[in-house]
């Protein structure tokens, strides 16, 4: 996924990447890349112009509503797939009871889907062998795996079949019958240890993908054994936190020595009250560096207490 477009990298890493987790009867939902959709990406990032404006004109600057919106970028303009509606929102009585995220149709076999989509980041609680779901917290500590699989599977999917919503759908002139998929896509986190094989630790949980990806994070007071050889290091804003960073992009980020990048994380710790996590990424020594592995650094105190 080697684009020069940042956003175009990030949308071929939401659609080919490995599903965090998946739950059961639901399929997940896999974009196979065949040539006509990995020509069409390629021309996209030749002229990403579409998919910026798309991005400027749509609520995207948190991580969760760029992930949507590249999503429905994909189903409005790509081959295969009409993008039907968005945020469906279903109202009653003048209250919101909930909303479906895409409804969309491949158009190969005129299916339409009902499909949820959700990006997250969890990391594995210190002394948990992270084969529970419960083991697995996001950066702010009250999001949790288990809970979020819970959500989907009790609240948000089976939200279609609610009778405000068949009618809401009727309305629109949407299809009501049809099939349903996720998209849940992200990374996992165990805790850091010297030569460490994340191969050979992963999680057995069977609702946690096998193929998932799985990295891994520090506390503040443990990541300067990261910055012991000499390594090329930047530090990924929210909407790189999305697939391997690759500088050739068009919005290439300040690169940093290993002595920089500890400088750099030390102040950012230090100095706020309430320091939010950074996700680091090791870069490869080439003349466009690209991303060897990514760390999750997280304040002393995590879990007990939450981060921004």
């Amino acid at each position: 996924m080697e684009y020069k477009s940042s956003a175009v990298r990030h949308l071929a890493w939401c659609l080919f990447s490995e599903p965090m987790a998946v739950i059961s009867n639901i399929t997940p939902l896999t974009i196979k890349p065949s040539q006509t959709l990995l020509d069409w990406l390629t021309q996209l990032d030749a002229h990403p112009q579409a998919l910026q404006d798309y991005l400027a004109e749509h609520n995207s600057v948190l991580l969760g509503s760029y992930f949507e919106c590249l999503w429905q970028f994909f189903f409005q303009y790509s081959p295969s797939w009409n993008l039907l509606d968005h945020h469906i929102q279903i109202r009653q009585e003048k209250q919101t009871l909930g909303e479906l995220d895409i409804l969309a149709c491949n158009t190969e076999d005129n299916q339409a889907f009902h499909i949820e989509l959700a990006v997250k980041f969890y990391l594995k609680q210190p002394q948990t062998t992270g084969d529970s779901l419960e083991d697995w917290l996001g950066p702010q500590s009250h999001d949790r795996l288990d809970l979020k699989l819970e959500k989907l599977s009790h609240k948000q999917l089976p939200f279609l079949n609610h009778e405000a919503t068949q009618t809401e759908l009727s309305k629109r002139n949407l299809p009501t019958n049809v099939k349903q998929a996720l998209v849940l896509k992200g990374y996992l986190f165990e805790p850091w240890q010297a030569g460490l094989n994340t191969a050979q630790t992963r999680p057995h949980h069977n609702s946690i993908h096998p193929n998932a990806n799985l990295r891994q994070w520090l506390h503040h007071k443990d990541c300067q054994t990261l910055f012991s050889d000499a390594n090329n290091w930047v530090v990924l804003p929210k909407h790189h936190w999305l697939g391997p960073y690759h500088s050739a992009s068009n919005a290439a980020l300040p690169i940093l020595s290993s002595e920089a990048a500890e400088q750099l994380v030390n102040e950012h710790f230090s100095n706020s009250t309430f320091p939010y996590a950074l996700m680091l990424a090791q870069l490869s020594a080439h003349d466009e560096p690209m991303e060897q592995t990514r760390f999750m650094l997280v304040h002393d105190e995590w879990p007990n207490r939450a981060v921004n």
